[in-house]
């Protein structure tokens, strides 16, 4: 799914920002596969740890955020959620602008993609709304 998203937007001439044209940043996805001589750095698949799985969004108010953990609450009527913020996160102001967990304040609104390690959520994307 990942792959038709990247030629979707390659198709549509957004690319993958200034400076990178379309084209080259499609070559990227032909890159060879590692040789079985490259060190495997992945986890191993038949580790106990649970595999990251979509946990679909939240819409609602931060109401409580730790920027030195990186961690916040998200409340959505009765419904609260502890969220993982990390440093590939994804976080999108008004127009799409990007923002830093900085510009994230208790009481603001935010919808939150997620994904669920266990019992854990992770925030993928973040949009202040």
């Amino acid at each position: 799914m990942r792959r038709s998203a990247v030629l979707l937007l390659v198709v549509l001439g957004l690319g993958y920002g200034p400076g990178i044209p379309a084209a080259a940043a499609a070559q990227r996805w032909d890159a060879p596969p590692p040789s079985s001589s490259d060190e495997d750095t992945r986890a191993d698949p038949d580790a106990d740890e649970p595999r990251a799985k979509n946990a679909g969004s939240i819409d609602g108010v931060v109401t409580a955020i730790d920027y030195q953990a990186g961690t916040m609450t998200v409340a959505a009527g009765v419904r609260k959620v502890d969220v993982t913020i990390q440093s590939g996160t994804t976080i999108q102001g008004p127009a799409n602008g990007f923002r830093t967990i900085a510009d994230i304040k208790k009481g603001a609104r935010v919808r939150v993609l997620m994904s669920e390690r266990g019992k854990s959520f992770t925030a993928q994307i973040i949009t202040l709304r």
